[in-house]
């Protein structure tokens, strides 16, 4: 009975260290370069503000979401909240985000931005050779 009760901690405790927080993941910064429209991140603010959402500043238009965090706080206190951006064309696109908060009248209350990152869009390099035919 010892040798099972055993393995399941050392399965569980496996487990726990397999989990990784994004938040844990390298900052975001610098060029970017993506060849899809959709660009999925995680912006990780300090849990004890209590966010009640992200907004996502692309290109200076500033775009809410009301969302609940995605996951657990990381060691350091940083939660994760999962974002995404719609790139609009090819080029150079100014990505920054910041928490917020409610006031009890539903204002919402903006907290400092985070340093910038730029996403370089560009078509992807085909994949497939062209097949020829006769006109």
């Amino acid at each position: 009975m010892k040798k099972i009760l055993a393995l399941l901690f050392l399965l569980a405790a496996s487990n726990a260290q397999a989990q990784t927080n994004s938040c844990d993941k390298p900052v975001l910064t610098g060029n970017i370069v993506v060849s899809s429209t959709t660009f999925l991140f995680t912006a990780c603010p300090i849990a004890t503000d209590d966010a009640d959402g992200i907004v996502v500043e692309l290109d200076g238009v500033k775009t809410p979401f009301t969302m609940a965090p995605s996951g657990p706080a990381n060691a350091v206190g940083r939660v994760p909240f999962n974002v995404q951006v719609i790139i609009p064309s090819n080029g150079n696109h100014t990505v920054r985000t910041a928490p917020f908060t409610l006031s009890p009248t539903g204002v919402r209350q903006e907290g400092p931005f985070s340093s910038p990152f730029v996403l370089v869009f560009a078509k992807a390099t085909p994949t497939t050779a062209t097949t020829n035919h006769p006109r």
